[in-house]
């Protein structure tokens, strides 16, 4: 009897010693449900400000043109004018199917542009555009950009869009007619006739003959 009792008093003093243990254990345990993860990536507040400020110091307003249609957008310091065209929708706002654009690397004229009256040019800087050096200067000094390798550095900027047709006319269709390329021409005709005819000799002395007689008959 005596031992049945002291059994029972060591069952019960356990019985009480986990009812006590066990709350503190369970509160001391972080529950599976909270995400530790995102106590660590959590980004402060002031942090996204920061960036957020940041963004907007490296963007500046370019107003744009296309057909008698314009709006204003804000373009990025680290992207191309044409990448920050696009990323603004502006095809959408100024109710065009498309930017054009081909190569992406300046030397097509396809995505070209045009300064506005009162743009600052000082605010577009231009990269490596692909373009013999001579092309290039003659197309800065009459105001065409390439939309795809420039980027924005400042404010004021105004710029016709679509100005490629305009810049092939000034900087390649106006060359065909300039005297320096008809002699270009005339030279590279003659050296063609010349090959033909060291190929052709007998030809060649036939219309030599021709061409005396013809001279004799004229005079």
């Amino acid at each position: 009897m005596h031992l049945l009792n002291h059994l029972l008093l060591l069952a019960y003093i356990a019985i009480k010693s986990e009812a006590l243990v066990a709350p503190r254990i369970k509160r001391e345990i972080p529950s599976r449900t909270s995400s530790p993860s995102k106590a660590l990536c959590a980004i402060p507040d002031d942090h996204n400000n920061n960036e957020h400020e940041q963004e907007e110091k490296e963007s500046y307003l370019v107003e744009v043109a296309y057909e008698g249609r314009s709006c204003k957008v804000n373009i990025r310091a680290d992207e191309t004018l044409l990448s920050g065209l696009e990323r603004n929708r502006v095809p959408d706002r100024l109710a065009v199917p498309e930017l054009p654009s081909e190569c992406r690397r300046g030397n097509c004229l396809t995505c070209v542009g045009r300064h506005q009256d009162q743009s600052h040019e000082a605010s577009l800087h231009r990269a490596d555009d692909g373009l013999s050096p001579e092309m290039s200067r003659q197309a800065s000094r009459l105001g065409y950009i390439l939309t795809c390798s420039s980027h924005v550095v400042g404010e004021g900027l105004k710029l016709e869009l679509g100005e490629n047709h305009r810049a092939w006319e000034d900087l390649y269709s106006q060359r065909l007619y300039e005297e320096s390329t008809q002699s270009v021409s005339r030279a590279a005709m003659a050296r063609t006739i010349r090959r033909s005819d060291e190929r052709n000799p007998k030809r060649w002395a036939v219309e030599t003959e021709n061409a005396l007689e013809k001279s004799g008959d004229q005079q």
